[in-house]
């Protein structure tokens, strides 16, 4: 079992973060929407794709902006900041909108009770909300795209694509998680490579269940990766 405690209340889209929301950014920001693709498969409503690790949190910290936070990265050493602007690793101190840590997706993702033990799911459902994969994912043995946000079961805490539609970025580098129970972590201190979780129209259904973990490089943009936000509560 890898063990953690949170310290802190956070708050995490119920949604993925649509390509409604990241087009009104761009345009925002002065790039036109066809900076990021939609592989043919419509806009709007769906969650956006083809973005990296990098993209997600430029659109976090414009987020933050919009709703007068503080940045919660540096865009040049990818750091996360406190409320000063200072770079830590203390995600308490952390105000502005950013991507999920592994551990906060997967407490909720699993309803905020499960329990994992060596990636096998011990108590609990398989997929975030239940455990027929039809119901709540949108996975490649029923699909071969990704949907608008919604269209499945949430979960009991009402978040919704948890499992399936697109992978999801979280903040973290990718590394093992140690035998000892952890408090508030994000992840390794070595390595380039980030963490996505969730599983997606990609995926057979048993990459779609709550302990399932991939990882790529930070500038790299999948169709078949999204993200959605998170934020420490003060």
């Amino acid at each position: 079992i890898h063990g953690v405690v949170f310290t802190y209340e956070y708050e995490i889209g119920a949604y993925e973060v649509t390509f409604e929301r990241y087009d009104a950014y761009l345009l925002a920001t002065g790039h036109p929407t066809s900076t990021v693709s939609d592989s043919g498969w419509g806009r709007g409503n769906r969650p956006v794709i083809n973005v990296s690790w990098q993209d997600a949190i430029r659109y976090c910290n414009w987020l933050s902006g919009q709703v007068g936070l503080p940045r919660a990265y540096s865009e040049t050493t990818w750091d996360l900041l406190d409320t000063s602007g200072a770079t830590t690793t203390d995600i308490t101190t952390v105000k502005g909108w950013r991507l999920p840590t592994e551990a906060e997706w997967e407490y909720a993702a699993g309803g905020g009770r499960a329990d994992i033990t060596d990636g096998i799911e011990t108590n609990d459902y398989l997929y975030a909300g239940g455990d027929s994969p039809n119901d709540v994912a949108w996975h490649f043995g029923i699909t071969g795209e990704p949907h608008p946000v919604g269209g499945k079961n949430p979960n009991e805490q009402g978040l919704y694509d948890m499992s399936g539609n697109v992978w999801e970025w979280s903040h973290d580098r990718y590394g093992g998680y140690g035998g000892t129970p952890q408090t508030n972590p994000t992840g390794s201190n070595s390595g380039t490579d980030r963490v996505f979780r969730g599983g997606g129209w990609d995926s057979e259904a048993v990459y779609c269940r709550v302990a399932i973990r991939g990882w790529s490089p930070p500038a790299n943009g999948w169709d078949f990766i999204g993200f959605r936000v998170a934020r420490t509560v003060f």
